[in-house]
């Protein structure tokens, strides 16, 4: 949402936000510019990540280094690989040497050494392990330099055009950078796999290894802790990102991600977060119409052994609106023409969900079954039957 468009919408509707509780200093939240005039970072961003809409940025597209936030794009494509079943997390994975080599945060292994892809993933989440991102990255496309090959071909899938990742880590070697809209893109991917969840939401735990236990506690646990809905996602710091955090938070239907970069201090990034997610659930709410896989009805088919087809959603469809808008919410579904053969997953319509006669969402209709075409005698039988009406 442009800047223009996010500060007409917010003085017209004169939003009054109210306070989260937590135990961190809360202040009042503001109106949408007076928060952005007030933020401390040099850019953020908030989005809904239901819909992607953009409810506040600033210098969002602005090229900065991210330090481990890099690590958002090595689990997504890690999660990735586990999904197409190319690697598998109970997959033992051997610790080289140039994964041992690397400095900064990590959990020390050692050259030789085996651990799961699910350690390696768990230290990563957790402590931001830069040994075991490299190594992950190494298991996956067999070299750290093919992986950052993967990770900037997935960037541009994204359309994350402000980056230029140069390692799997997120050290400031060979100048990778990034920004805050991109971010937002590739977190907002990332979440798309529940799974990362069941490590983002970890504020301490222990990994037991073959010769020691590694002590993991993660530098996102006062926010984990205190911050209602918080479940994730990322933090980052090296001398030339400064203090850098990806989060996300989730309440009812409305889930948020808000992205901070280059803040000065650890408390001004963590102030930002907060005074950013605060605006977020004081003045929007989210609704999810259809879920995705959802049976949505039947359309005819010519042609075909059976006359119609049912229709599922393709995706989920939420809906995001400013608190206390009202307006009568109605869905319109627009068929395609259909002819047997038909395929379980092809495209069969699209469903609009509309408020007072403005669309305001849309999803894919997808065939949930497969129709043959019909032989030539029943299609002789349907032209009798028509004519003995």
């Amino acid at each position: 949402m442009p800047k223009t468009i996010l500060r007409a919408v917010a003085l017209a509707l004169c939003f009054v936000l109210t306070t989260s509780t937590f135990a961190y200093c809360s202040q009042p939240s503001l109106p949408a510019l007076a928060l952005e005039e007030s933020l401390k970072s040099p850019s953020v961003i908030l989005m809904d990540a239901g819909t992607g809409t953009i409810l506040l940025e600033k210098n969002e597209h602005e090229p900065r280094a991210i330090a481990s936030i890099t690590k958002v794009m090595t689990m997504l494509l890690v999660l990735e690989a586990i999904a197409d079943e190319k690697i598998s997390w109970d997959d033992k994975v051997r610790t080289s040497s140039h994964a041992r080599s690397y400095g900064g945060s990590q959990i020390w292994l050692e050259e030789g050494e085996t651990l799961t892809v699910e350690e390696l993933f768990l230290a990563v989440a957790v402590v931001s392990a830069n040994d075991c991102a490299v190594a992950l990255a190494e298991f996956v496309a067999g070299s750290e330099e093919g992986f950052v090959a993967m990770m900037n071909e997935r960037a541009g899938q994204l359309g994350m055009q402000n980056t230029k990742f140069t390692n799997a880590c997120g050290l400031d070697i060979d100048d990778p950078y990034s920004s805050a809209y991109d971010v937002v893109l590739m977190s907002r991917e990332l979440i798309r796999h529940e799974k990362i969840f069941d490590f983002s939401t970890i504020r301490v735990t222990a990994l037991e290894r073959a010769k020691l236990t590694s002590n993991l506690t993660s530098p996102n646990r006062e926010l984990l802790a205190s911050y209602s809905g918080y479940d994730g996602l990322k933090t980052g710091k090296t001398t030339k990102s400064m203090w850098c955090l990806s989060s996300t938070a989730k309440r009812g239907d409305l889930r948020l991600i808000a992205v901070v970069l280059g803040a000065a201090t650890t408390t001004d990034r963590r102030s930002d977060i907060v005074r950013l997610l605060d605006y977020g659930f004081a003045n929007f709410e989210g609704r999810r119409i259809f879920t995705e896989g959802q049976e949505i009805g039947t359309t005819e088919v010519s042609k075909g052994k059976h006359p119609k087809v049912k229709a599922i959603v393709k995706d989920d469809l939420d809906i995001l609106t400013p608190k206390g808008t009202k307006g009568k919410l109605e869905q319109k579904t627009d068929w395609l023409p259909l002819t047997a053969p038909l395929h379980v997953g092809q495209k069969v319509g699209t469903l609009t969900v509309l408020r007072d006669g403005n669309d305001i969402g849309c999803v894919d209709l997808l065939a949930a079954e497969n129709v043959e075409r019909a032989p030539l005698w029943l299609h002789f039988a349907r032209l009798w039957e028509r004519l003995l009406r």
